[in-house]
């Protein structure tokens, strides 16, 4: 019966979605996504500190997204985060991440995998702190001009696996 909702879910989230490719499926207690990010004019992208911010994306209850920082949390470098946007108020979501940034080539794709408790932590003296998680040397920026920026489009894929409670 879980299954079955989870295949409801996922047919909603396609027909509310049709730009973007996600696929997802649930089997038991644990529940998969898979999303493909195209960042558009990525050399002239982002905010004042070089940030660019995926729209967000929805999973049965779970809310995601994902950040590219340019050279904003170590110079010269790409930075790309995931972030569970839900994590709040106590609830706790344990993860299991890939983030592949893709080449044309696609044997030169660079992948990293992780395992992450998202959670909304206090901060002392400044509130909340929603953390998010990933690497913030996953490649060198100048590397990207061979074969990862396309006309100037970058494309991230996240496949995420949570357990469910």
């Amino acid at each position: 019966l879980v299954a079955e909702h989870m295949q409801l879910v996922a047919k909603r989230l396609l027909s509310d979605q049709p730009q973007r490719r996600i696929h997802y499926e649930a089997t038991g207690r644990v529940a998969s996504l898979a999303y493909t990010w195209k960042v558009p004019s990525f050399s002239v992208s982002g905010d004042d500190h070089g940030r660019v911010f995926s729209p967000i994306f929805r999973s049965g209850g779970d809310e995601w997204q994902l950040k590219l920082s340019k050279g904003g949390e170590v110079e010269g470098q790409l930075g790309i985060f995931l972030k569970c946007l839900n994590a709040v108020g106590g609830v706790t979501l344990e993860a299991y991440f890939t983030l592949k940034l893709h080449n044309q080539t696609p044997r030169k794709s660079v992948q990293k995998i992780a395992e992450h408790e998202f959670k909304h932590t206090p901060k002392p003296h400044t509130g909340w702190m929603n953390g998010d998680w990933g690497w913030s040397e996953f490649i060198e920026l100048e590397k990207l001009s061979a074969g990862f920026l396309v006309d100037d489009t970058l494309t991230v894929e996240v496949s995420i696996e949570r357990r469910n409670e």
